[in-house]
C-alpha cells in the first residue's frame, strides 16, 4: 500500500487525486460526518462514483469548463459532493457566504466572479433560498431550474439540494448513488483554479481568495503534516492520518 500512496503523490490535480483514490482504496473512509449521535460515512468509492455523476450532470445542463458555480451549502455530505463535483466538472466551486439579511454580499460576490450557478438548499430558513426562491423555476424532477434575476446577469441556473424526497422517492444524494450516469472527470492542469475561497466577511463584503490545483494539494498536505504532528492514527495501510475540522468548507483563514 505504501507503493500507491507513493504513486497518488505524483498526480498534480483533485480530479486525478480522488478517481485514483477510489480504484486503490474503495472502501477507504474519506469523509465522516456526525449529526448528533448518527454518523455517516463515505468511502472513496461513494464520493467519486457520486461527485462525478453530479459533475456528468453539471456538463449535461450546459456547464463548461472555467464556468464558476457559487456552493451556499453548510458543511454537510451534499456539500462534499456538490463541491468535488464542480472540480470533477472543469468548473470552479465558489463559496458564498450571505451574512447580510438583504444578500448584498451574495449580489456582490457573484457578479465579481461572473458565477453561472449557484447550489443551494431548499430546507429551513436557508438565506440563499430565502433570497432566489422568487427567481427560480423548479423542473421537475430535476434538481435543476433556471434563476432569473436582474441584480444578478451571469446567474442562469439553480441546483436545489433537498434529503426530502423527490418525484421518484429519492434525496439529492440518493438520486445521484441510484442513477445509471457515469462519473465524468475533466482532463485539468494542475495551475487551473478549482476553488475560490471566501475571507469571513468582517471588515466587510468576502474577499475572493483563488486557488489552483497546486495550491489545494499543498494545502492538504500541510494539514496532513499537522495531523501527524498531533499524534493521530494512521488509517490500516494508507499512510494518511484523520484530521477533524469544524470550520466551515470553503472558508479562508489568514
Amino acid at each position: 500500500m505504501g507503493n500507491k500512496v507513493d504513486a497518488m503523490s505524483t498526480l498534480d490535480t483533485v480530479p486525478e487525486r480522488v478517481r485514483y483514490l477510489s480504484e486503490v482504496a474503495p472502501h477507504k473512509e474519506l469523509f465522516v460526518f456526525y449529526d448528533g449521535h448518527q454518523r455517516s460515512a463515505y468511502t472513496a468509492a461513494d464520493v467519486y462514483q457520486m461527485a462525478g455523476r453530479f459533475a456528468t450532470k453539471l456538463r449535461q445542463r450546459g456547464f463548461q469548463r472555467h464556468d464558476i458555480v457559487a456552493n451556499t451549502l453548510l458543511n454537510s455530505p451534499e456539500r462534499v459532493v456538490t463541491d468535488l463535483g464542480i472540480i470533477l466538472a472543469g468548473c470552479v466551486a465558489m463559496n458564498s457566504q450571505i451574512i447580510l439579511a438583504d444578500g448584498k454580499d451574495f449580489v456582490h460576490a457573484a457578479n465579481k466572479s461572473e458565477c453561472k450557478g449557484v447550489i443551494m438548499s431548499t430546507a429551513g430558513n436557508s438565506p440563499a433560498w430565502s433570497l432566489l426562491k422568487g427567481d427560480v423555476t423548479e423542473e421537475k424532477p430535476s434538481f435543476f431550474a433556471r434563476v432569473a434575476n436582474q441584480q444578478l446577469p451571469h446567474l442562469q441556473t439553480a441546483v436545489l439540494v433537498s434529503r426530502a424526497t423527490n418525484g421518484h422517492g429519492l434525496s439529492f444524494l440518493e438520486e445521484l448513488k441510484s442513477c445509471t450516469d457515469e462519473p465524468f472527470a475533466e482532463d485539468i492542469r494542475a495551475d487551473d483554479t478549482v476553488v475560490i475561497f471566501s475571507t469571513s466577511g468582517t471588515t466587510g463584503y468576502s474577499k475572493l481568495v483563488p486557488h489552483s490545483n497546486h495550491h489545494i494539494l499543498q494545502m492538504s498536505s500541510a494539514m496532513a503534516e499537522a495531523a501527524r504532528g498531533r499524534g493521530t492514527v494512521a488509517h490500516p495501510g494508507l499512510n494518511t492520518q484523520p484530521f477533524y475540522n469544524d470550520r466551515l468548507l470553503g472558508e479562508f483563514i489568514a
